[in-house]
């Protein structure tokens, strides 16, 4: 059965399922009093009543930054499996339900949790073992790039909603990178269970996932960022060119131009076999 609720602004939201609904709580997005029904109407009645009560783990028994780290890790999991199924429509819904604060922190683990993947696939498959690094060092400078390429996103949208002259919150834009980074992690495992030899293939996933990126970015400028749909028509393209910038900078600083002639070479020879 679903459920519909209510939050802080009284408004309804839903419906979700009874195992998101105590995802939520868990999560501490709702409270126990947060009213609740099913979807098939009903009285409105506290939720602690339909999920029973759910033990919250106190910030007291941890650090505070593993308190942070572990909350944010919960927001993120109250949320991540719309987001995969509904990568732009569930943007928005899931911005209003955590929050400026708690989405960014879900938005940067979910760029951790790409970051993570990306490693595990260089390191332990063939497809990416062209970039594969042989030292700490290495790891250190590939682990660096993948988080602050993804970070872009979120500079250049931030860039563009101080242009028009916009408030917002940065955790809003963190949240949209997050959503972003989903996508590259999906592609990633994609190109390597098939590998460079499909082509076609490829290049089909490509622009799946570019369209959907495309999506992404007007919806977090217009839904998430503040800006009107006809600036953020305009804003759409400067965001993606801002960040292929600045992730450009990025690599060349830490890798430097022989570096990026390396792997061009590489996928090269990898697209010819």
């Amino acid at each position: 059965m679903n459920y519909h609720y209510l939050d802080e602004n009284n408004q309804e939201i839903g419906p979700v399922s009874l195992e998101n609904l105590k995802a939520f709580r868990l999560a501490d997005v709702i409270k126990d009093h947060t009213l609740v029904r099913s979807e098939n109407g009903g009285p409105w009645t506290a939720c602690v009543s339909v999920v029973g009560v759910v033990g919250i783990q106190s910030a007291h028994s941890q650090s505070p930054t593993m308190a942070k780290v572990s909350e944010a890790v919960e927001h993120a999991r109250s949320v991540w499996l719309n987001l995969l199924s509904n990568p732009v429509g569930g943007i928005s819904p899931a911005y209003q339900q955590l929050g400026p604060a708690k989405a960014g922190g879900a938005g940067g683990v979910f760029i951790a949790a790409y970051t993570i993947i990306a490693l595990l696939l260089v390191y332990m498959t063939k497809t990416f073992g062209m970039i594969r690094p042989d030292d700490m060092g290495g790891f250190m400078k590939l682990m660096f790039t993948l988080l602050a390429c993804c970070l872009t996103w979120a500079a250049a949208m931030i860039g563009a909603r101080l242009i028009n002259r916009r408030e917002g919150e940065i955790g809003g834009e963190v949240f949209v990178a997050g959503t972003i980074s989903l996508v590259l992690a999906v592609d990633l495992l994609l190109v390597s269970i098939l590998g460079f030899g499909n082509l076609e293939v490829l290049m089909i996933i490509l622009l799946v996932s570019t369209c959907i990126i495309v999506l992404q970015v007007f919806v977090g400028l217009t839904r998430v960022s503040g800006l009107d749909e006809r600036i953020g028509t305009f804003m759409v393209p400067v965001v993606i060119v801002g960040s292929c910038w600045l992730s450009k900078i990025i690599v060349m600083a830490v890798y430097g131009d022989a570096m990026a002639q390396g792997v061009s070479d590489s996928f090269k020879g990898a697209l010819l076999r």
